[in-house]
């Protein structure tokens, strides 16, 4: 089998003090490093390592999962346009109740980033280095994360709560370990970058669990799963399938008019009370960030199981405080077939805003016209069923999914 090794990296003083080292390994194959060397098969949870290279070591295991039906994330790293990937292969094909594709679920597993955090203070307690991603032997798209902790400047109690804090795709910030929790939800950022052929990076991400744990030499904790929340939104355009649009017409381009070009790592509603990721009220995680404010952004063009969508990454976008600064979206479109013809652009009023549209729709218990802001970890869906271009009037009909990629519910309607 192969194995993967990366090569240490040198890092600034922050949040990891040590270099962060991670392999791939097949449970029944080959092992990775001296740990696995004559012991391929990890000991069972909890259980003492009597390897003698570990006997002194503590132990942390986990699994990360995107959704709460714990689908497992892409371990891949990009190169340009392409992926280094490190499981059985990017398939495209994800269950219906998974609203994320290989993209959405990708963590470059370089960039992952374990910390231990008092429970009680928020102080930083320990670094997880020495990071594996163990490879299941019977589904080899699932993961089994374990790395060694390592001891900060204040004292690692057995029997004390420590949340387990996780980021993935995200810039490793240099961060103070007195008070470190509360500091990162202040200052972890990331700036957002986008090519014509879609995002040039993969989606920052943030996950924690709290835990008590037991720091007895050769211990192994066995944490269980750890969700992680993306920290960007995905926003489609298309002509609905079988549709007055999609048969008179074909649409040019589209583009939103308002959009930041960085956000916040950690989401909103996390304080030292927060237990785990799926304790985060969806209503509580958004967090405007004003200062990454800039202009419009093309969508690019995709095509999905043969059906042509136009789509965006985006940072969270505040859409609800000043009028002045909602986002539209404009749709260009001409008739099907006829590349001469000339092209009309619904926008503004008559493009698609990020608004209540129906009595029935979302957001629930607001009158029709509320605006609502785009929120990180969610699927928007904009489906156009009918185009309408008369001397009186024009406007677009469409289908609107709202779609919470952690729960896998959705609001959809039609306007």
């Amino acid at each position: 089998m192969m194995i993967y090794e990366l090569k240490q990296m040198s890092l600034q003083t922050n949040i990891l003090t040590l270099p962060l080292t991670l392999c791939v390994v097949a449970l029944a194959a080959s092992s990775c490093g001296v740990i696995y060397d004559d012991d391929p098969t990890p000991d069972a949870p909890g259980e003492n390592i009597n390897n003698s290279n570990t006997a002194t070591e503590v132990k942390l295991s986990f699994r990360l999962a995107m959704n709460e039906k714990d689908a497992p994330p892409v371990l891949a790293s990009r190169a340009g346009d392409s992926y280094e990937n490190w499981g059985e292969g990017i398939s495209g094909e994800f269950p219906d109740w998974d609203p994320g594709d290989d993209y959405d679920n990708t963590i470059n597993p370089r960039s992952l980033r374990v910390t231990l955090v008092d429970a009680a203070t928020g102080d930083l307690a320990a670094t997880i280095t020495s990071l594996l991603a163990i490879r299941d032997k019977d589904n080899k798209n699932n993961y089994t994360f374990e790395g060694t902790v390592t001891g900060k400047d204040v004292s690692l109690e057995s029997g004390k709560q420590y949340k387990i804090v996780i980021t993935a795709n995200a810039p490793d910030t240099e961060t103070p370990a007195t008070e470190f929790f509360q500091a990162a939800i202040d200052e972890w950022t990331y700036s957002w970058d986008n090519t014509s052929a879609g995002p040039a990076q993969t989606i920052p991400m943030y996950g924690l669990v709290t835990k008590t744990l037991d720091f007895t030499p050769g211990y192994r904790n066995e944490i269980g799963t750890i969700h992680l929340l993306r920290a960007a939104a995905k926003v489609d355009v298309a002509l609905a399938a079988e549709s007055q649009a999609l048969s008179d017409f074909e649409i040019v381009s589209v583009a939103i008019d308002r959009r930041n070009a960085g956000g916040y790592t950690v989401p909103g509603g996390v304080d030292l009370t927060t237990g785990a990721t799926e304790s985060i009220r969806i209503g509580d995680s958004f967090r405007g960030y004003a200062t990454a404010a800039t202009d419009g952004l093309d969508f690019y063009p995709v095509d999905e199981n043969g059906t042509e969508k136009f789509r965006i990454y985006i940072p969270e976008w505040d859409n609800t405080t000043s009028a002045d600064t909602r986002a539209t979206i404009a749709v260009t479109v001409r008739p099907r077939g006829e590349e001469d013809a000339e092209t009309i652009t619904f926008e503004g009023d008559r493009g698609i805003q990020f608004k209540k549209y129906t009595d029935d729709a979302y957001p629930a218990n607001s009158p029709t016209g509320t605006f609502y802001n785009v929120i990180r970890n969610h699927y928007y869906k904009f489906d156009i069923e009918n185009i309408n271009i008369t001397p009186e009037e024009d406007h677009l009909r469409f289908r609107v999914t709202i779609a919470d990629m952690e729960k896998g519910g959705d609001w959809t309607y039609e306007y």
